[in-house]
């Protein structure tokens, strides 16, 4: 019987594991769009949204006092703590029984986010380096903050234009 529970939690821990995903310059580019939308769309337009991506980019647009939104850092809080609040809900996995021993369901708590807390903080790295007047560390743009050098140039020239 100890087998059995043994293998369920293996099976449960890979199919856990299996939703981990690795942040690549190209996953970068594309959490960058959430900045780019902050830039480009109103933010009363991205507020009244039901996307996550966009009422998160309604809160950098209210946190920098992008495209004429007012600079409002407590909204901006609120917001982004909504979208970064964890929901737990329990997920069954039927682990199939070995040698005529029935199999049983594990239940297993999952926690799921409208937007990750580590891609918020890869959005803020890119924030950080837009919003700093001097020129950028090489090394941070070829580490793929931003989406990598050419990236950063395109959102640098889209700060300047949200922020004047």
């Amino acid at each position: 019987m100890k087998a059995i529970y043994l293998s369920g939690v293996a099976i449960v821990a890979g199919l856990v594991l299996s939703g981990c995903v690795t942040l690549t310059p190209e996953n970068q580019r594309n959490l960058c769009t959430t900045i780019e939308r902050a830039l480009t769309v109103p933010e009363d337009q991205l507020e009244a949204s039901r996307q996550p991506r966009d009422r998160f980019a309604a809160s950098i647009a209210l946190r920098y006092g992008l495209n004429g939104a007012p600079h409002n850092e407590v909204l901006a809080d609120a917001i982004l703590a909504r979208l970064t609040a964890p929901h737990t809900q329990m997920m069954s996995y039927y682990v199939s029984g070995t040698k005529k021993i029935p199999g049983h369901m594990v239940f297993m708590p999952m926690t799921t986010y409208e937007i990750n807390p580590y891609e918020v903080q890869v959005v803020e790295n890119c924030l950080t380096l837009l919003s700093d007047q001097g020129q950028p560390p090489q090394a941070a743009l070829e580490g793929g903050v931003c989406g990598g050098a050419e990236n950063y140039r395109r959102l640098k020239d889209l700060w300047t234009k949200a922020t004047t």
